[in-house]
């Protein structure tokens, strides 16, 4: 006597098989609008902070530690060939290429107008070596690099403050050294209030050098 055979049931479009496939597509869409929300949200947050950034910036301009122009500062110059007994101008003249100053941001965007080359204090990063600026120095171009940081750091032992929080407002270092360079190619004379020491009311002490 011979078998009947059963014919297999196909499964591949069962009502179950297709209300699943239903239920993943769904789940796939939600996630999909799921992570697209928090992407935008992600990004909402992101121009917020740099909204809130270019506001905050003019009224917090940056400063260099103390500590740093005696350390970074101090390695920087003498690895340029100067030393502590050279000028200003002789590590940046903003008449030819680009000097030691301006070498440090030449390849960093700028975080005020977004375009490359930023400000020497713009390229430095952790608390010990730059900060909110609380001192300003008043000095020249023409004077001695040694003298400008042996000045701080008498101002840091007097007044018995830690040069690691005290945060230098110095033009050349804090001032964008690559507009400045090309407002000067281009004749534009830059207004007074333009530039970050029209803030001094912002910092704790001036010190002036002759």
């Amino acid at each position: 006597m011979g078998c009947i055979q059963s014919k297999p049931h196909d499964i591949t479009n069962t009502p179950d098989k297709e209300e699943d496939e239903i239920q993943i597509q769904e789940s796939q869409q939600n996630s999909n609008t799921v992570r697209k929300i928090v992407e935008d949200e992600l990004e909402n947050e992101h121009l917020e902070e740099e909204k809130q950034e270019a506001i905050d910036y003019p009224t917090k301009p940056l400063g260099v530690s103390v500590h740093w122009l005696n350390t970074g500062f101090i390695d920087e110059v003498e690895k340029y060939g100067k030393t502590v007994n050279s000028k200003i101008y002789e590590i940046e003249d903003l008449r030819g290429p680009n000097g030691l100053i301006r070498q440090k941001g030449e390849n960093v965007v700028c975080p005020r107008d977004g375009r490359l080359g930023a400000a020497y204090v713009d390229c430095l990063q952790g608390d010990d070596n730059v900060g909110t600026a609380n001192v300003m120095i008043s000095y020249g171009w023409g004077n001695e690099i040694g003298d400008i940081v042996f000045t701080l750091n008498d101002h840091c032992r007097s007044n018995g403050i830690d040069p690691k929080r005290t945060y230098i407002w110095i033009c050349c270092l804090c001032n964008n050294q690559h507009r400045v360079a090309e407002d000067n190619k281009s004749g534009k004379e830059v207004p007074f209030e333009e530039f970050e020491f029209s803030r001094i009311k912002l910092l704790e002490s001036i010190i002036l050098l002759p």
